[in-house]
């Protein structure tokens, strides 16, 4: 029989059609915003601009190459996987690398995309890109991808969509985007706003944690490999002050060290907090504050700022290191002899407080001779451990001027800076001394490196120090008003203790090489006055909003509702209620059979209704014809109107020309009824 030689399957649906490249173009793109989404994360920079450009001659294309290249896709999907595994064991965060292969199967996907089914394969690879963007850090910049991959994403599952057995083109497009629209609204405020922000998870490294630049609460020296960049944010200080007076401030608060944890002991290149004991103390029973230091007779400026800090590992209270006071709405908070703070239980969302600073760089008295006396509890910040005689030769010649503690602690902090290099990598492992073999042998290594040079050349010369782990601020957002600290901002400097003062901050690690200094500024200050915008609402209306805000906005709708009286209560639920109703009514109401018309054109479904016999839902029009031809309803001389049926319902379902074979097909439909046989009564 001539004609198009459908099968059930084909008929079935669009699943056997050929993609149209509308449809190409538009699922590519979606892929391409969802990439946008990862790109904003700041991991895996290059593979996404090399998945962009991919896809960008893609779509310009509009087609996917021959069918075979698919084989070759699928199987290069096998050593893209080998490369997330080798990733995750490099140091990689584990959704990182896994995010990153589902980048390299879109971008195989789309070599294979033929037909409508692998169409919305690729969709579904996009949305779990976008779900891993979400579980790992939304930034300001997410909604900015997010936006065009939801419109992209609604727009081609409309033109995928096969509305019983229609094409696309017989569905509305704007009633579908319209409620698209509302459920993506009604997702994103209770993903925001009605559901707790969950904690950060997935972001544990594979092979050595350690690799992955930012805080921890350990400092080892001596391991291989460089350091990799992580864009995590981890909290964002704004200052309580009126805008007109920010810009004055920022210069005072820039390169602010932002304190976390201490270390006592030194063996083998490492770094120990063991022996410090700790305390619970009661936030609540203090009023809410906590004053961290008293200093009258200082004249400098105080400035108030609030700190609102991202449920990150470990749960430590980061403070600034001039911090007079702290103020927060938390219960209790442990506080440990070196007045390290942290949570006695780790929670979900944001943490927010506020810190008392003072501004600018203390006065500092040089005159307590060198070689005072230390009480007996400062002796372990005066143990050099098993750190080499050379380090206490070296301290020696660099203080061999010097006659003041003071001075002496400006010497080996000025020695450092100006003799060594900062660096990212270390070359050489397995060194039992790293301090030594950094001052006298590689002269280059990373603030850690520094950190701990200047504490233990300080302890020889008889002077307590230890290094100190924590952030450096820097990344100012002009028009939001608040510093943004990333994980790579990761610092270590020392606190010594100087006679009068207390413990002191001083950081040996060249200014010019600090982690943050200068270039994340002026990337940010490159970027247009809408960008900032956007962060400042961002920051304001999504980023801060925690458990404790939900619970105050439902508190006050609560009392807004009990204050209102019956009659408010009664509209809320009517409303409600009337919501309800005409979501579930429509479907009540509908017709289960008529409100699907069939897949077939409706002149042919007009035909089938005059023949002598009814055709079957499951029948296809070849099917349905040779049921006639068996039952001896159609002439064999006839079949060439069949065969034209066939070819022409075709044309009008799969090929996109409705009205032209409505047109072709209008002799056969009006010679067939009357050339066929009636049935006889024994049929």
């Amino acid at each position: 029989m001539n004609g198009p030689g459908w099968s059930l399957a084909a008929c079935s649906g669009c699943e056997q059609r050929r993609l149209a490249p509308l449809w190409f173009r538009s699922t590519v793109l979606t892929g391409m915003a969802a990439v946008g989404c990862f790109l904003t994360t700041g991991f895996g920079l290059s593979l996404s601009l090399g998945c962009l450009g991919f896809g960008l001659v893609m779509a310009i294309w509009g087609k996917a190459p021959h069918p075979r290249i698919g084989w070759v896709a699928q199987a290069a999907s096998l050593p893209w996987l080998g490369r997330a595994w080798l990733q995750w064991r490099a140091g990689t965060p584990g959704i990182v690398a896994l995010t990153e292969f589902a980048l390299g199967v879109l971008a195989l996907q789309w070599l294979q995309m033929h037909r409508p089914a692998e169409a919305r394969r690729g969709l579904i690879l996009a949305g779990m890109i976008v779900l891993a963007v979400a579980a790992m850090s939304i930034n300001f910049l997410f909604p900015l991808g997010l936006a065009p991959f939801v419109i992209g994403l609604l727009f081609t599952l409309w033109g995928l969509a096969d509305r019983a057995g229609r094409p696309a083109a017989a569905c509305p497009m704007w009633p579908a985007l319209l409620r698209g629209g509302v459920i993506m609204v009604a997702l994103w405020i209770g993903l925001f706003y009605l559901l707790p922000r969950p904690d950060i998870l997935g972001l544990t490294s594979g092979g050595s944690k350690q690799r992955l630049r930012g805080f921890s609460e350990t400092l080892n020296l001596g391991e291989t490999g460089p350091l990799e960049d992580n864009p995590m944010v981890v909290m964002r200080v704004r200052p309580l002050e009126a805008p007109e007076r920010l810009s004055r401030l920022v210069p005072y608060l820039q390169n602010t060290l932002l304190r976390g944890c201490s270390f006592h002991s030194y063996r083998r290149g490492s770094w120990s907090r063991e022996g410090y004991y700790g305390r619970r103390f009661n936030l609540q029973e203090a009023g809410g504050e906590m004053i961290l230091r008293e200093q009258p007779d200082d004249p400098r400026p105080e400035v108030e700022l609030e700190i609102l800090l991202e449920a990150v590992d470990p749960p430590l209270l980061l403070v600034p290191q001039q911090a007079l006071s702290l103020r927060s709405s938390l219960r209790h908070l442990w506080i440990q002899a070196d007045g390290t703070m942290s949570l006695p239980a780790r929670r979900g969302g944001v943490e927010v407080y506020v810190t008392r600073v003072k501004l600018g760089p203390p006065t500092l008295v040089d005159d307590v001779p060198r070689g005072i006396e230390f009480p007996p509890f400062f002796r372990p910040f005066l143990d050099p451990g098993d750190s080499s005689e050379v380090i206490a030769d070296l301290a020696s010649e660099v203080a061999s001027s010097t006659t003041t503690v003071l001075a002496t602690v400006l010497a080996v902090e000025r020695f450092l800076q100006t003799n060594f290099t900062y660096s990212l990598e270390e070359t050489l492992s397995g060194v039992r001394d790293p301090v030594s073999h950094f001052l006298l042998t590689e002269r280059r290594g990373s603030c850690e490196h520094f950190a701990s040079a200047m504490t233990l050349m300080l302890r020889h010369l008889g002077i307590p120090a230890r290094p100190v782990n924590g952030y450096l601020m820097n990344e100012w957002n002009e028009f939001g008003g608040f510093f943004t600290v990333r994980q790579r901002d990761a610092h270590s400097w020392v606190e010594v203790f100087l006679p009068g003062r207390g413990w002191t901050a001083f950081d040996p690690t060249p200014p010019e090489d600090r982690p943050g200094a200068g270039g994340a500024k002026e990337v940010w200050r490159s970027l247009v006055a809408w960008r900032e915008w956007f962060e400042g609402f961002w920051f304001n209306y999504v980023y801060r909003f925690d458990r404790d805000l939900q619970l105050a906005g439902f508190r006050r709708l609560y009392q807004a509702v009990s204050q209102g009286g019956k009659w408010l209560g009664f509209l809320v639920g009517a409303l409600l209620a009337g919501s309800l109703l005409s979501v579930i009514r429509p479907r009540l109401g509908r017709p289960r059979a008529a409100a699907r018309p069939g897949w077939l054109p409706d002149w042919y479904r007009d035909l089938c209704r005059m023949l002598p016999l009814s055709r079957e839902p499951w029948e296809t029009p070849r099917e349905f014809h040779r049921r006639l031809l068996r039952a001896g309803l159609v002439a064999p001389e006839d079949r060439p109107l069949l065969d034209i049926l066939e070819r022409e319902v075709a044309a009008a379902v799969f090929g996109g020309d409705a009205e032209g074979a409505a047109a072709r097909a209008r002799p056969a439909v009006r010679d067939l009824p009357a050339r066929c046989r009636r049935p006889s009564a024994g049929a």
